[in-house]
């Protein structure tokens, strides 16, 4: 029975394929932005830059056709969590926080997750990520 199911996938699978390679695809060119350690930790110089990248990315999100940013870990800890929310906030399109190491050594684990609860919840319910990269990744004629 395993063998049966496992050859029935195959062939589906086989399906698929020949499907996609004969498909007109129409494809569009995005951006994502990747913005690592903003070491966010208090009310001065840290939060200062983040405001200006995030200014910068709005300003041009529409001739570099920005669809989200990903902040890859160290995004704050201690107050900073707050702060660097108050700023990604501004930002025109979706973002993803992402815990890094400074975080867990600071040990905001879990304090992390909390103050970004709402934007993960958002994420899901919305799924405006999800669905702006699956229709880029080209779509038939």
């Amino acid at each position: 029975m395993l063998a049966l199911g496992v050859l029935l996938s195959c062939t589906r699978v086989e399906e698929k394929i020949t499907e996609v390679e004969n498909a007109e695809i129409e494809t569009r060119q995005y951006s994502i932005i990747l913005l690592a350690d903003p070491h966010v930790s208090n009310d001065g110089e840290h939060r200062e830059r983040l405001s200006r990248t995030v200014d910068w990315i709005n300003a041009h999100q529409e001739e570099e056709q920005i669809e989200v940013v990903f902040i890859l870990g160290d995004v704050g800890w201690g107050e900073g969590l707050e702060i660097a929310k108050e700023e990604l906030l501004k930002l025109n399109m979706p973002f993803v926080p992402v815990i890094g190491d400074n975080e867990v050594h600071f040990g905001d684990e879990m304090r992390f997750f909390d103050v970004f609860s709402d934007v993960y919840t958002m994420l899901r319910n919305d799924l405006q990520i999800g669905m702006i990269l699956l229709s880029r990744c080209g779509t038939k004629k």
